[in-house]
C-alpha cells in the first residue's frame, strides 16, 4: 500500500489538527502534509528529529492523561500499529501534561 493510501486509511476518521503553544495558534496540519521541523526528546533522553522518520508513515498524537478521548484512542493506535506494522508505521505520542 502506498504511504498516502496508508495515511488515508488510518486517518479517515480524524479531522485536521490545529496546533497551539501557550495559547497561540502556530498552524494546522492535515494527514499527508509535510511535517514541521521537530526535535523531540524521549523519556530516555534520546533526541528524535524528522530525519529519524523520513520516508516512513508517522502519526503524531498530542494527548494528556486527563483527557478521556485521548485515553480512548490508545487501543486504536495499538490496532493501527498491529495492522500496519509491515509499513514501518510509527506513532509518536506527545504528552501535554504539566
Amino acid at each position: 500500500m502506498a504511504m498516502t493510501g496508508l495515511v488515508d486509511e488510518i486517518m479517515k476518521d480524524y479531522p485536521p489538527l490545529d496546533f497551539h503553544t501557550e495559547g497561540e495558534e502556530i498552524g494546522s496540519l492535515a494527514a499527508g502534509d509535510d511535517l514541521p521541523e521537530l526535535r523531540l526528546e524521549d523519556a530516555n533522553g534520546r533526541t528524535w528529529t524528522n530525519e529519524d522518520w523520513s520516508g516512513k508513515p508517522l502519526l503524531v498524537n498530542f494527548w494528556a492523561t486527563w483527557c478521556p478521548p485521548c485515553l480512548e484512542e490508545v487501543p486504536l493506535f495499538n490496532q493501527a500499529l498491529a495492522t500496519h506494522s509491515e509499513s514501518g508505521l510509527t506513532i509518536v505520542g506527545i504528552s501535554v501534561d504539566r
